[in-house]
């Protein structure tokens, strides 16, 4: 699921301290098996993952970077099994 930081911000005040959330960020513009392995360890330490995809005019990578639009990051992000 997409959501807004501001949806993000009432989903966590209505669960209430919610057990083992965790929480994860980065640029996902080349995602690799390293993320994948990254992200799905990190889920195996709570019961909620929640990545957070950097924005395009924060992504600082170099010129033509990001590869792809934060939108399609965060599609693919999304995607992912271990991603809640």
């Amino acid at each position: 699921m997409i959501v807004t930081f501001a949806q993000l911000s009432n989903m966590i005040q209505r669960l209430q301290k919610p057990p083992g959330f965790v929480l994860a960020c980065g640029c996902f513009d080349v995602v690799t098996i390293g993320h994948v392995r990254n992200l799905q360890a990190a889920k195996q330490l709570g019961s909620y993952l929640c990545v957070l995809v950097t924005a395009d005019q924060h992504v600082n990578k170099g010129v033509g970077r990001p590869l792809c639009g934060e939108q399609e990051r965060l599609e693919v992000v999304s995607s992912l099994r271990c991603v809640d």
